[in-house]
């Protein structure tokens, strides 16, 4: 049987890092973030107010970065689609 779809979370799976995180240390925010994502760890702040106030870290971010980071997971899916079956 020849498979044709996948289906994954790009998120620390199919890239060794959170797409918010390199955005984050992209556009000068990378510490801030951390240190948000640190907390939330530790059960200092629950998932939606720390995914809310890391997304926040990005308000502002240029599109030459966005484009740069959309541009890397580009090519990890376009490699996938070449992987023989």
């Amino acid at each position: 049987m020849k498979y044709r779809l996948v289906l994954s979370d790009v998120d620390s799976t199919l890239i060794e890092q959170e797409v918010i995180d390199l955005l984050a240390q992209r556009s000068g925010h990378g510490q801030e973030v951390a240190k948000i994502t640190r907390a939330a760890m530790a059960g200092e702040l629950d998932f939606q107010s720390a995914l809310i106030e890391r997304v926040g870290c990005l308000k502002g971010i240029s599109l030459e970065v966005l484009k740069e980071v959309a541009s890397e997971i580009k090519t990890v899916l376009r490699t996938m689609r070449h992987i023989p079956t």
